[in-house]
């Protein structure tokens, strides 16, 4: 089973309380694996460093955990190592393996993230007072992506039918640019 703990394109939806605990039992009943897609909402995006927290079998991240650069990765539960057995040829040349500076640049990312976590729950909370949903800097509300642009606000077209806004502003966003923002926003 793949999840995304939560959505993104499809306008920062979180679910219900419990709907992971519960999609982990019946995970365990059928015999099947939790795949917990995180790329877009992990690493303190929405607020904690895994959403999925050690419910999913396998956490796949990317996006953030580069720092900028492309790096992806997939955690697995021990024991299951042996999914993807690497030949030597793999190690070296494989198209996915991390560069060593995209990898510096993730140790970074995994020693301050941490550290971030509060402030982006508190910054998220101010989105949250103006009518955005969503979790931590992971934000989206009913608007119009072109007239942000034009009043100087990047968002992202989200939602099923492009309905949504999405915004996910840098992790370390101060409360004076959200408040610049979301007043350019008023009326998109």
């Amino acid at each position: 089973m793949i999840v995304e703990p939560v959505q993104g394109r499809a306008g920062a939806r979180v679910p219900p309380a419990g709907f992971l605990e519960t999609l982990r039992g019946r995970c365990d009943d059928a015999g099947a694996l939790l795949v917990a897609d995180e790329i877009y909402c992990g690493l303190g995006r929405a607020g904690e460093m895994l959403v999925s927290g050690e419910l999913a079998d396998v956490v796949c991240l990317g996006k953030a955990l580069g720092g900028g650069l492309p790096l992806s990765a997939a955690l697995m539960r021990p024991g299951l190592e042996g999914v993807w057995e690497l030949g030597p040829e793999d190690v070296y040349t494989h198209t996915h393996s991390g560069t060593p500076l995209a990898c510096a640049a993730a140790l970074v990312v995994l020693e301050d993230v941490p550290k971030l976590l509060p402030e982006v729950k508190r910054k998220g909370e101010i989105f949250a007072r103006h009518g955005w949903h969503g979790a931590g800097l992971m934000r989206a509300r009913p608007g119009d992506a072109a007239k942000a642009l034009a009043n100087g606000v990047i968002v992202v077209p989200a939602g099923l039918e492009n309905e949504l806004i999405s915004a996910t502003p840098p992790l370390v966003i101060s409360d004076e640019e959200i408040e610049e923002a979301l007043a350019r926003l008023e009326g998109c």
